[in-house]
């Protein structure tokens, strides 16, 4: 049992019959997340690193003001990366599901892309309080839609190279460590 599988498989559970909610887990797990699989958790921690990454190379202020604060991204990053349940509570599960159909579209490494859309949806919040974790252990409620139009901008904001690490992260977390810093 690898922690948090069980948010990773509900997508399938919920919308197919058990054995094809099995086949189309085990697909996408073996395929387009292997790296979210493992018991190590490797993929997981690269996702940290890439969503340090990417953060700092879309909002360098907000980026600043957060290792300012004291705030880092393993405080409050790891966990909903973990199971990709960025803004996963507070929406409808109509919401819901169209964020899977483009963590499906997309791919996966998209989650990455959902939180930093998140937090900008905050920035302002954020930027204005001297302790934002407070504001970040909350769960930070936005509107899925504009969740989704700001992650797919964001993606073509990336530097070419960091964004081919996100996508890549997802199946080869050694390559992509060892490419880490790719923002200075």
């Amino acid at each position: 049992y690898v922690q948090k599988m069980h948010r990773l498989a509900r997508p399938f559970v919920e919308v197919l019959p058990e054995s094809e909610a099995f086949a189309g887990f085990t697909l996408f797990m073996t395929q387009h997340a292997p790296s979210y699989a493992r018991v190590a958790q490797d993929g997981i921690q690269c996702a940290v690193e890439l969503f340090d990454e990417c953060l700092r190379a879309l909002d360098r202020p907000l980026y600043n003001h957060l290792l300012d604060c004291g705030v880092h991204p393993e405080q409050y990053a790891y966990e909903p990366l973990l199971g990709c349940t960025t803004c996963m509570t507070t929406v409808d599960y109509e919401q819901w599901l169209r964020r899977w159909d483009i963590f499906l579209a997309y791919g996966i490494h998209m989650n990455i892309l959902f939180m930093i859309a998140q937090l900008m949806s905050a920035r302002y919040t954020l930027l204005a309080s001297d302790c934002p974790m407070n504001i970040l252990g909350a769960e930070l409620v936005a509107d899925v839609n504009e969740i989704i139009q700001c992650a797919i901008t964001l993606s073509r904001r990336l530097p070419p190279a960091l964004y081919g690490a996100l996508a890549q992260h997802i199946t080869d977390v050694t390559a992509v460590l060892d490419k880490l810093p790719l923002v200075l």
